[in-house]
């Protein structure tokens, strides 16, 4: 992943208004490298430091690396406002990952690596990782607006994006060229061992705020690729969401993964 304009102007709503990363997915990955405070940990396409902040106090230190200097900015705000004081953060793409970061005992990647060359990626943190470590790919759920879901109001929201935006998914001023590869498939041509998954599920029930904040945080429906069609856009989705579910509670269901895999002792 390069320093583009995919994400301009989303940071502040990616801190706001992205599902957070359940506890148990959390206390999974914990218990399944043993984490006792000891070690550090490497955080790729950190964001704005979701799970940095929430894992700081697993590790001795953290090293946290993403591409875009804005959602670094909002990590390193997101941090102070936790007392997180012991993540170090870095403008660097995960394809850039050398011996200059160290070793660690755990790498995390969450909702990031289809941004990224995963098999280089993914082989480079290999390098990285102590013996007996590991990686965890995790993932807060599915996002709106890309077909995920089909409950009325989720329709809704994609019909909305594809009338404002057009029926090709954006990625900043291009569109999206995700590779269809699985992490699952990712991590099994790689070096690493013992993959093993899990999930779990949660409930949500978002306002209008948090539906359109939740968009605005996006590569594909954020504020900048609407331009002065913004105003025009928000009204228009007010009234689709109106018409889906007139009791202005958008209820959705979303699973909460992690799939890791061990470097071998």
């Amino acid at each position: 992943m390069s320093a583009d304009d995919t994400f301009t102007g989303t940071a502040s709503y990616y801190a706001r208004y992205r599902p957070r990363i359940p506890q148990a997915v959390y206390d999974a990955v914990a218990s399944a490298f043993s984490l006792d405070g000891s070690g550090r940990l490497l955080d790729v396409g950190c964001g704005t430091g979701l799970v940095a902040v929430a894992l700081h106090d697993r590790f001795e230190r953290v090293a946290a690396i993403d591409v875009s200097a804005q959602m670094l900015d909002v990590a390193r705000e997101e941090a102070r406002r936790a007392g997180a004081a012991t993540i170090d953060w870095h403008e660097l793409p995960g394809e850039s990952i050398s011996a200059a970061l160290g070793t660690f005992r755990l790498v995390t990647c969450a909702d990031a690596l289809h941004w990224m060359d995963g098999d280089r990626v993914i082989a480079l943190c290999h390098e990285r990782i102590e013996p007996g470590g590991g990686i965890a790919l995790l993932t807060a759920g599915s996002p709106l607006g890309t077909g995920a879901g089909d409950l009325p109001w989720q329709e809704a929201v994609t019909e909305t994006i594809q009338r404002w935006l057009g029926p090709r998914r954006r990625a900043g001023s291009g569109y999206s060229q995700q590779s269809t590869r699985t992490w699952q498939e990712i991590l099994a041509a790689s070096p690493f061992v013992a993959i093993d998954e899990g999930a779990v599920t949660s409930a949500l029930d978002w306002s209008f705020e948090q539906v359109l904040g939740n968009l605005y945080s996006t590569s594909y429906a954020n504020r900048s690729l609407l331009g002065d069609d913004r105003e025009r856009f928000e009204d228009d989705l007010r009234a689709q969401l109106a018409r889906a579910e007139p009791s202005g509670h958008f209820e959705r269901e979303i699973e909460s993964s992690w799939i890791i895999g061990r470097v071998a002792p």
